[in-house]
């Protein structure tokens, strides 16, 4: 699943102090061309036969400078979940400028632990995380191997206080977009950071794709 799913027979749940959406693509997608570079974003196919979808998405986006929101794509394989995915988090950085931190977990990667947070904030400079307290950025770069290891692992809380920390720091710049895909193959060590995050998301414009799946048969 992706966290973003296609019908808007949209149920709520709790996410801190706002709610996750869940929408399911009811029939296969069709799309239109095919991109032009590996790179997540840097093209996006067209989309026919989902304007209904595509507008909840548009209405989606606009609510997360208002605070903490979160969105789930859920389907069956095969149903254009990844289209859509991809078509919102292209259109909050084309269309709004926000920041999109975006990771694809894939299954034979799960035993590798952080390696989606990795992903996420491969092209976050040091800046944000110059401001966390120490112990949380010797942690949150250990796990991100951007520090030699000393010791014992970091610890998962450390880990997950930095993730947060470095979440609320780009959110003073532009909204943020944290857009996963195919979230069932997050290993569970970068799932509960980024559910740790989720429940301490107070009134920062940052929409997290949350992590929890219902995998598909």
């Amino acid at each position: 699943d992706h966290v973003l799913s296609g019908h808007t027979s949209a149920h709520l749940d709790d996410c801190s102090s706002r709610s996750v959406t869940s929408v399911a693509p009811t029939s296969g997608i069709t799309s239109l061309g095919e991109p032009s570079s590996s790179r997540l974003m840097s093209e996006t196919r067209a989309v026919v036969g989902r304007e209904r979808e595509l507008s909840f998405l548009e209405k989606f986006l606009e609510a997360v400078p208002e605070g903490p929101v979160g969105l789930l794509i859920e389907g069956e394989v095969g149903i254009g979940k990844t289209t859509l995915w991809r078509k919102a988090a292209a259109a909050a950085v084309r269309g709004r400028s926000y920041r999109v931190l975006a990771c694809r977990p894939v299954e034979s990667e799960t035993q590798l632990a952080f390696s989606p947070l990795g992903d996420l904030l491969e092209a976050v400079q040091a800046e944000p995380l110059s401001g966390l307290p120490e112990p949380q950025r010797r942690a949150l770069e250990v796990a991100l191997l951007r520090r030699e290891a000393e010791g014992p692992a970091p610890h998962a809380r450390a880990v997950s206080l930095g993730l947060l920390g470095v979440f609320r720091s780009l959110a003073k710049a532009s909204p943020v977009v944290v857009a996963v895909d195919d979230v069932q193959w997050l290993d569970r060590p970068s799932a509960s950071a980024l559910e740790f995050v989720a429940r301490r998301l107070k009134e920062e414009p940052i929409h997290v794709d949350r992590p929890i799946a219902r995998r598909d048969c």
